[in-house]
């Protein structure tokens, strides 16, 4: 069975912003994602699916674009250009169909024109206002990689909204593009932006979570005297949990207690971090838990994020998948994986990592 990882997003900038004032025109993800159909399928070869290629960074092409017409859900795959020597990197035909699935491994010599690299992919919902990367063993996850992509295909090859295209030269006499719109009190510039979710309030997903919690974790920060340094730490010296001393007059402690949280507790502890500890002013302090005893990992609530697992056939370490195969073990399930996303009114809203 391969196992991928489901990271969920949310596109918090997604259109045209006028820089300097509040005005923006919003973008529809549903509209860029069937003009990047009809683009796609307008390509025969992988080599004619990147929209915009520069020596500054690795070319990144759409080896597949689908739609399932039942839920309105989006796949797609990217193939972001690798070196050959990178490691467990393969190889797609640069001048056959992006539908050729035939894999080069790195150690094959090939007399064709071959694209190293290593697939991305990426679950739209659009009904739900959320999409998703999906990990495999040796696949990419980056939201950068995707938005990145979308933008420069607005940009470079897309007809939404008509752009302008400046050929600009810098100081040391490259030429570079710039692209804008025109809106009604200036120029218009693209934003994508996204932002992982990071906080769970389905009380079934807490519960579950909940069940495997043994400790609850507490870091702080606290002033310190260095000739009271020594003093204070032999109280601690044995303990794994505590920090070696830092130069300065600061220690950052980790305090460890056992806990066995029902989901409404985990619950009204995810609220307390989002009021007490989640803002910059409180970096240096955090909360946490951990699953396994006091020396196993502990999961810092400004890292936990809504991801899942999809279980598909296949090898442990396969990576390499079809759409068709994929649509087919995520409308299997596809209730579970929302499951944080469908609320009712009386729900609150799942945060968004700011």
């Amino acid at each position: 069975m391969s196992e991928g990882i489901v990271t969920f997003f949310k596109h918090t900038n997604l259109g045209f912003y006028q820089i300097g004032a509040d005005y923006h025109e919003p973008l529809e993800i549903e509209e860029i994602l069937n003009s990047l159909t009809d683009w796609f399928n307008e390509r025969d070869l992988l080599s004619e699916t990147a929209p915009y290629k520069s020596k500054r960074r690795k070319t990144v092409y759409l080896k597949d674009i689908s739609k399932n017409d039942d839920t309105g859900d989006y796949l797609i795959t990217l193939w972001k250009s690798l070196n050959a020597n990178d490691g467990n990197v393969y190889g797609l035909r640069a001048n056959e169909s992006p539908n050729d699935n035939r894999l080069i491994n790195a150690d094959e010599q090939a007399e064709e024109e071959v694209i190293w690299g290593r697939p991305a992919y990426y679950w739209f919902i659009p009904s739900a206002g959320v999409f998703a990367s999906i990990k495999f063993h040796e696949s990419i996850t980056d939201s950068d990689v995707l938005n990145k992509y979308i933008k420069d295909y607005i940009q470079f090859r897309s007809d939404i909204n008509s752009p302008t295209i400046e050929t600009r030269t810098n100081k040391a006499g490259e030429e570079y593009e710039t692209v804008y719109w025109d809106g009604p009190y200036g120029k218009l510039w693209l934003r994508v932006d996204s932002r992982r979710y990071t906080k769970i309030t389905e009380n079934a997903d807490l519960d579950l979570i909940a069940r495997d919690i043994t400790h609850f974790v507490k870091k702080e920060e606290i002033i310190t005297h260095s000739e009271q340094d020594e003093d204070w730490t032999r109280y601690f010296k044995n303990l794994p949990y505590v920090s070696k001393a830092k130069s300065g007059s600061t220690r950052s402690i980790n305090i460890v207690v056992d806990a066995k949280p029902t989901g409404k507790q985990l619950k009204a502890m995810m609220e307390k971090y989002h009021q007490d500890y989640g803002t910059n002013k409180n970096k240096k302090s955090n909360l946490g838990f951990r699953k396994e005893g006091t020396g196993s990992q502990t999961y810092w609530l400004d890292e936990f994020v809504v991801k899942s697992v999809i279980e598909i056939p296949g090898e442990e370490e396969q990576s390499h998948f079809n759409h068709s195969t994929i649509f087919t073990y995520l409308n299997e399930q596809r209730g579970r994986l929302l499951a944080p996303f469908i609320r009712t009114k009386q729900q609150p809203k799942v945060a968004v990592n700011e």
